[in-house]
């Protein structure tokens, strides 16, 4: 997480939030999406997040972004 400034909240629900951020390597704006560990972990999501990931790793359009890397970061 350390590459990322994070920025403003672009959007949020009742899974995760969504963040305006900047790759400080490349200084590429992207999206970070930050899942939240206690829905995860009571198991309403394992199912579809796996299913996104992939959705998006298959997807290639300008209007849907990119799907970089998966963090499991033990604070968020």
């Amino acid at each position: 997480m350390n590459q990322y400034k994070v920025g403003k909240v672009a959007g949020s629900g009742s899974t995760s939030t969504v963040y305006q951020a900047k790759d400080e390597h490349d200084d590429e704006v992207l999206a970070l999406k930050v899942v939240k560990k206690g829905i995860v972990s009571k198991g309403l999501e394992k199912g579809a997040l796996p299913r996104e990931m992939q959705a998006l790793q298959r997807i290639t359009h300008p209007n849907i972004v990119e799907l970089r890397e998966v963090i499991d970061d033990e604070k968020s």
